[in-house]
């Protein structure tokens, strides 16, 4: 197990710190310290170390994630929840971000699962609800990114069976099937989740710290608030 580590070794002077490198080692310490402060101290490393990486390569900071929403509503875009690594290093290195299915997650051998959905400014919360909910990722739920992308010409996407498009009371008939890559030119936001007790209180805007000073008074468990962050591609 990871030790816990004092606020005070987090910083730039460290081996590990390439952006990318750095974001890793944080997620890696995310999943097993316990003190308040420090989380927020990494996941406050960790965006700016994010910035780094998508502003380096033209990206753009939108706090406000609604605006974002709406610049994007005569577009039918493709989201999934994406690993924030994964998508970290292929980016900065300007490479095509595949999508593979992995035989692990599959209920049957060769299954193509469901692991993307249909979004477009007009369906509201369906599609990227749906992101939010599905898939893994290697800081869990500490650190959530949500990616939107065209369905570029090297991606194919294919629709889920009719019995898998509601599950219990979750509404999954934007869920779709996608496999192949996605160029660098495609990829046209993303989004980053980030449960409110961890996000940097001085980073809030006044409604987001209003709002949690009245969940900050219910045990941690119960704490359901999250801050939701954007960039978006130069493309």
């Amino acid at each position: 197990m990871l030790k816990e580590i004092p606020l005070g070794s987090i910083g730039r002077s460290r081996e590990d710190a390439n952006p990318v490198a750095l974001v890793e080692n944080i997620g890696k310490r995310l999943s097993e310290t316990k003190i308040p402060e420090l989380r927020e101290k990494m996941v406050a490393e960790a965006l700016k170390s994010i910035k780094e990486v998508l502003e380096g390569k033209g990206w753009k900071y939108v706090s406000d994630v609604n605006s974002l929403y709406h610049a994007f509503r005569n577009q039918n875009l493709l989201v999934r929840r994406e690993d924030p690594l994964r998508f970290l290093s292929t980016t900065a290195a300007g490479q095509p971000l595949k999508i593979e299915f992995d035989p692990n997650l599959a209920d049957v051998v060769g299954e193509k699962y469901a692991n993307c959905a249909e979004w477009s400014y007009d369906s509201g919360e369906r599609g990227l609800k749906n992101a939010f909910l599905e898939g893994n990722a290697s800081l869990g739920d500490s650190l959530v990114f949500v990616v939107g992308f065209k369905p570029g010409k090297d991606l194919k996407v294919n629709d889920i069976s009719a019995d898998k498009k509601f599950v219990h009371d979750l509404d999954r008939t934007l869920v779709r099937s996608a496999e192949g890559s996605v160029n660098p030119n495609d990829l046209m936001f993303v989004v980053v989740r980030v449960p409110a007790k961890f996000f940097p209180k001085n980073e809030m805007t006044g409604a987001e710290l209003d709002a949690w000073e009245k969940e900050a008074e219910v045990p941690p468990r119960d704490q359901k608030q999250q801050v939701f962050r954007s960039f978006v591609s130069s493309n």
